[in-house]
């Protein structure tokens, strides 16, 4: 079955002087509809990337990185099967949709998936990928969130959160008594009796932590600590409050 596929290309600007190392990020887009459709309601993919493109070594390994993460939230590849490129990942969602619409003709609804991925550059060393994503593959509803990962701009490799604090603790202890505030929560409380779903009954940070020059976010996804039906869990601050934590290996001009 024919398909549509559409591909944009918008080239970004290069790094500011103080992150100069021969490298620009590139502003990607695609998208593949199904032709198998309910009317005008037809299955459908649009990713938009930051695409790294210079000299170094650890852009390739940065842009397989987005790839390979994209990949996790839309793929219906067996275990372990890792694609090429952002079309054949598209194809597979496609095919998938249209194989169990050929099968079950009357019952599935046309799928969706939608990701957004945002490269923040924090230092020549570090930056932060952050992605926001929207999928629907049936069901009650759709499944939404945002996933915050931090890549070194020398190795292309993942820098775990902890490793870009001095003071972990201490910052985790900030949001905790934000978090306590906002929902006007008293030590000792039972988390669980107040329709929170921490392990344990136990305060704990979220793993996704996004980070700009202005603030820092703490998110929790849908369902991570509470139900769905909350939403997501978002603890803002300003860079500034959360600066004192931070490891100054990586932030720094």
């Amino acid at each position: 079955m024919r398909k549509i596929l559409f591909l944009l290309f918008v080239t970004g600007s290069f790094w500011s002087c103080k992150q100069a190392d021969n490298g620009r990020v590139e502003e990607k887009k695609y998208a593949l509809k199904s032709q198998i459709c309910r009317g005008d309601d037809c299955s459908k993919v649009e990713i938009e990337i930051p695409y790294f493109s210079g000299d170094k070594k650890s852009f390739t390994v940065i842009n397989d990185e987005i790839l390979q993460q994209v990949s996790s939230l839309i793929s219906f590849a067996e275990t372990g099967e890792q694609f090429e490129n952002y079309e054949e990942l598209m194809q597979n969602f496609i095919q998938s949709y249209e194989k169990i619409k050929t099968d079950f003709p009357n019952e599935p609804i046309p799928w969706e998936a939608k990701i957004d991925v945002d490269a923040e550059r924090l230092s020549k060393q570090l930056v932060n990928v952050t992605y926001d994503f929207y999928t629907f593959t049936g069901g009650a509803h759709g499944n939404y969130g945002k996933i915050s990962q931090f890549y070194d701009m020398e190795t292309g490799k993942t820098v775990p959160v902890k490793q870009l604090f001095v003071n972990y603790s201490g910052f985790e202890k900030m949001v905790k008594d934000k978090f306590y505030a906002i929902y006007k929560l008293n030590e000792g409380d039972s988390l669980e009796e107040k329709g929170f779903m921490f392990e344990d009954n136990r305060f704990y940070l979220a793993d996704n932590i996004m980070i700009s020059d202005d603030d820092v976010e703490v998110y929790y996804n849908p369902y991570e600590i509470a139900p769905y039906a909350n939403g997501a869990t978002e603890l803002k601050f300003t860079f500034d409050e959360v600066k004192p934590y931070l490891n100054p290996v990586y932030f720094k001009n």
